[in-house]
């Protein structure tokens, strides 16, 4: 895969960001286009506007608003959003049927927490997709009283956290048995309260090289589906 990244200056107008993306869209030579976030807070307030400015048919990311109501609306879509990707990977190589299973996610983001719970607790026909769907999902927040957001852990059998922020679930709040899965970012590994949690799960991803290792090879997967329907036109 050939890369190339744009570095652009902190203080970059709007105007030369869309031309950016509108270039690089109109280059059949670039099959993927990835906007890293977050973006410089003046430009914050319109990420969703650059966003939906890659076309569909290059946004390896599957952020932009017309691949996300597709990714709603089917159960099996062409590409998934790569954490949400890395997520089914994970459940799927530890044969983990959720059929029937209650699970917590925790963060509602428009990019990962709430395509999580919908992937999570849809109903599908394919065999694959079927071992990953079906559950009952409670999404909690940062609205989430942290007495219910124990309440929920604790009688969940898969707790996953998406808010980027460590030591979020403790030890106390999980039953044995439980399957934890951190998206986040915060390297906390080796830190006394993750090493309880580590005691009581029966399965837990590592931070860092867990779940981020998995969601950059479903990012690749992304570019290389892109690139064959683009041929296929």
């Amino acid at each position: 895969i050939e890369f190339q990244a744009i570095n652009h200056l902190m203080h970059i107008a709007p105007s030369n960001l869309i031309d950016t993306i509108n270039r690089l869209n109109n280059d059949d030579t670039v099959d993927g286009i990835i906007l890293q976030l977050p973006l410089p807070l003046h430009l914050v307030d319109k990420t969703e506007k650059f966003i939906d400015a890659i076309r569909s048919d290059k946004d390896v990311d599957d952020h932009t608003t017309s691949n996300y109501n597709s990714y709603r609306q089917t159960s099996i879509p062409p590409i998934t959003i790569p954490v949400v990707a890395a997520v089914r990977e994970i459940l799927l190589e530890i044969n983990e049927p959720l059929q029937g299973k209650d699970i917590v996610t925790i963060g509602r983001s428009k990019y990962i927490g709430t395509p999580l719970a919908l992937m999570l607790s849809q109903s599908t026909t394919d065999s694959k997709s079927s071992l990953i769907s079906g559950a009952t999902v409670t999404i909690c927040h940062g609205d989430t009283h942290l007495n219910n957001l124990t309440w929920y852990c604790k009688n969940s059998d898969i707790v996953i956290s998406t808010v980027g922020r460590a030591k979020v679930v403790q030890h106390r709040m999980i039953k044995e048995g439980v399957v934890v899965i951190d998206v986040g970012i915060s390297k906390s590994w080796t830190d006394k309260a993750v090493t309880k949690v580590k005691l009581v799960a029966r399965w837990i991803t590592p931070v860092s090289g867990g779940v981020s290792r998995i969601t950059v090879a479903c990012l690749v997967s992304n570019l290389l589906e892109l690139a064959r329907q683009r041929q296929k036109k």
